[in-house]
Formats: structure tokens, sequence, C-alpha cells
């Protein structure tokens, strides 16, 4: 068995898919809520700053229920 070394390149990360795990739903509206009310760390969420500001928020939670209501 041979092998190659290349580069792995992760997955691109869906926007509102705060759990990453490539599909946006309610499960990320939870993990989200569970992060704010510290339930989970921050591992947890990977792409909860929907807002790109740097901070994972209440402002973000909004976002990905408007996202959430889009569908």
């Amino acid at each position: 068995v041979t092998t190659t070394d290349k580069p792995v390149t992760p997955p691109e990360s869906v926007y509102g898919d705060v759990d990453n795990n490539g599909v946006v739903n309610a499960m990320d509206l939870m993990k989200l809520k569970q992060y704010l009310l510290l339930i989970v760390g921050k591992e947890e969420v990977p792409n909860g700053d929907l807002t790109k500001d740097g901070k994972i928020n209440a402002v973000d939670m909004v976002r990905l229920v408007q996202l959430l209501l889009e569908d």
C-alpha cells in the first residue's frame, strides 16, 4: 500500500452551520443557545460568529433565527 502526502483541505463551512456538521438546522440554534447559557464551550460552536465581529453573542443568535426562518 502506498500513500501520498497530499495536503488535506478542510471542507468549506456553510454559513449558519454553527456546529460545523454540514447542515444548518434547529440543532445549530440549540448549540448556540447552549453556548450563550454557558452550558457548552466554544469548541462546540466553531462557526458561531455569524456576524464576523469576533464575538459569539445574542446578535449571532438573532441572525441564525433569521436564516432558519428564510427557508
